[in-house]
């Protein structure tokens, strides 16, 4: 189901539902728009690169729940995915239906869903 300022999608048209998605401001915008919690990343890889990463590790209802950070966590297997080139992340979550973007499937039969963000660049560079 999407969420649109908090009404099910199925209260708007389909061009309030685009509208919404082409005036999203990234990739945890958009997942919000459909309901979910995402997170950003940044990671430094050993030779000092950095690269950026958007993580969807609850279904509705859990983002209160620690999800693989410990003994006491909740553990789920983890699936990372990485856009194709000259494409970035938002391209797995801008479908005008949740149940055809492939994170929001992952994170809903229970996976710790991590999408790679491109371009990754040297720490000295910043």
């Amino acid at each position: 189901m999407h969420v649109l300022a908090g009404k099910p999608a199925t209260e708007f048209s389909p061009t309030a539902i685009s509208t919404s998605i082409r005036d999203a401001s990234d990739f945890v915008d958009l997942c919000r728009l459909f309901g979910y919690t995402a997170e950003e990343h940044v990671l430094q890889t050993k030779d000092g690169y950095l690269l950026g990463a958007h993580r969807l590790a609850w279904r509705k209802g859990e983002e209160d729940e620690k999800v693989n950070a410990g003994a006491n966590s909740r553990r789920k297997r983890v699936i990372y995915m990485h856009h194709g080139l000259l494409m970035n992340s938002e391209v797995w979550v801008c479908l005008t239906d949740a149940q055809r973007c492939l994170p929001f499937v992952l994170v809903d039969q229970g996976f710790d869903v991590w999408v790679g963000v491109g371009r990754p660049e040297p720490v000295d560079a910043r």
